[in-house]
């Protein structure tokens, strides 16, 4: 027996994980912000959908002397919330 049958599913939003950023030094010297996101797609009700996105994750890197030149809003609030975990880290932990 043959049988067509479809189903059509739509996603309304985007879930996501917490955003990262690492500073990392490459082997040529040069410093880098790494940075990633996952997410995955949901209906009205926020449950997820699973089948319809390509990926799970957004990931990369820039220079950090070219997000500092081109991006420098962005670079200042990346070395403050590092600042900032790092003292809290320090305070947590009682050094």
């Amino acid at each position: 027996m043959v049988i067509n049958k479809s189903i059509t599913l739509t996603a309304t939003g985007v879930k996501k994980t917490p955003m990262q950023f690492d500073y990392v030094l490459h082997d040529d010297g040069e410093w880098y912000v790494h940075y990633q996101q996952g997410y995955q797609f949901v209906d009205a009700d926020g449950t997820v959908i699973h089948g319809i996105q390509d990926k799970y994750i957004v990931e990369g890197e820039i220079e950090a002397s070219i997000l500092q030149n081109q991006l420098p809003d962005v670079w200042n609030a990346l070395v403050f919330l590092w600042g900032f975990f790092e003292g809290e880290i320090r305070r947590q932990e009682g050094i």
